[in-house]
């Protein structure tokens, strides 16, 4: 299963994302600039959409925070919006 945040810079809920994240995540996480990258399964992989607006694109994501669940063969799965605390963590006991 891959994982993918996407955030931006002036969004409080993402940095309350982070923060939890930064606390409580021991697994890996890797900042990506496209799609491409995603490769890895059990990776939390992360964009910030003011940067990299055509990942978010992609996914017509509404809103951020979003952090969206893949197959491995890349079929998504779901999309999660804002701070979902028991999403987060789930997230981290399936990554750490």
């Amino acid at each position: 299963m891959k994982f993918l945040k996407i955030s931006q810079s002036n969004c409080r809920p993402c940095a309350e994302i982070n923060l939890f994240l930064e606390h409580n995540l021991t697994g890996q996480r890797k900042t990506i600039t496209s799609l491409d990258q995603v490769t890895e399964s059990n990776v939390l992989y992360e964009a910030m959409a003011d940067e990299h607006p055509e990942i978010a694109a992609h996914y017509q994501l509404g809103s951020v925070p979003a952090i969206i669940r893949f197959e491995d063969n890349g079929e998504v799965i779901d999309t999660t919006y804002g701070v979902d605390k028991a999403f987060l963590e789930k997230l981290v006991d399936t990554l750490n």
